[in-house]
């Protein structure tokens, strides 16, 4: 996959999701957001809601156009997640510090449990 920064993602699932979406349309906007990690996908998430919940929060926007089921494994996948990442990753200072130590952290903690945070804070 082309790397793409989080607002185009987030703008792209837009556009995808904004007026009647065909089944190609849909099927695209559920690849592109099987295919990024967890951490991208909650950033991606968190920015459409900043920026489109006029239009319908991305839960319900990826249930109404995706169907439960997708919306469903798209959502867990978010998830896995810990609550510090997550706090983090909504920040607006770490946008532009992504080489921060707890930073670096949060990208790779796809799919592994939460673990004590307090060894990864430095560099903040």
């Amino acid at each position: 996959m082309v790397t793409q920064s989080l607002s185009e993602i987030a703008d792209k699932v837009y556009n995808l999701y904004n007026g009647y979406t065909s089944g190609k349309e849909q099927q695209m906007a559920y690849n592109t957001l099987m295919e990024i990690p967890p951490p991208l996908l909650y950033r991606v998430q968190h920015h459409y809601n900043s920026h489109y919940e006029k239009f319908g929060d991305f839960v319900w926007r990826s249930e109404d156009e995706l169907g439960p089921r997708k919306a469903n494994l798209i959502l867990h996948r978010g998830e896995k997640i810990s609550h510090y990442c997550r706090s983090l990753l909504r920040s607006t200072h770490i946008q532009s510090r992504t080489d921060t130590m707890a930073y670096v952290y949060c990208r790779s903690e796809e799919g592994r449990p939460p673990t004590s945070v307090s060894q990864v804070t430095g560099g903040f």
